[in-house]
């Protein structure tokens, strides 16, 4: 079994505010979930934010959203022409498909199995 990121900081904030150092809390950490589980570099990083911080409630424990890059290629319509040419050639493979639509293999991959839900029998 895995620990996800927020449980990790919701464990070193409570060795923080139970008045551990941040070695112990590592200690703490590590012998329960493992060596892979946090650093102490990571443990040190979060007793620095989480003293500093004003913040009291648990959205402080979660990931910042992040914008990221937009997707350029799997748009409705190059969904539109993938779904055509399959329903004309239901043996065509990525490949032949990326050189007609233009678009990359991971992009239509991507369009094939999760936009419309197509598996290879």
């Amino acid at each position: 079994m895995q620990i996800d990121k927020v449980g990790i900081r919701l464990l070193i904030e409570t060795c923080r505010r139970n008045q551990k150092s941040p070695s112990v809390a590592h200690k703490f950490i590590t012998t329960a979930w493992g060596e892979d589980a946090t650093s102490i570099q990571t443990v040190h990083k979060y007793y620095q934010k989480y003293s500093t911080s004003n913040k009291s409630d648990y959205s402080q424990f979660s990931d910042e959203l992040r914008s990221g890059r937009p997707s350029t290629s799997t748009t409705t319509d190059n969904i539109e022409i993938i779904q055509q040419l399959l329903d004309k050639e239901k043996f065509l493979t990525i490949e032949q498909t990326c050189d007609v639509v233009n678009i990359s293999f991971g992009s239509v991959y991507s369009i094939i199995t999760e936009k419309l839900m197509k598996r290879s029998i």
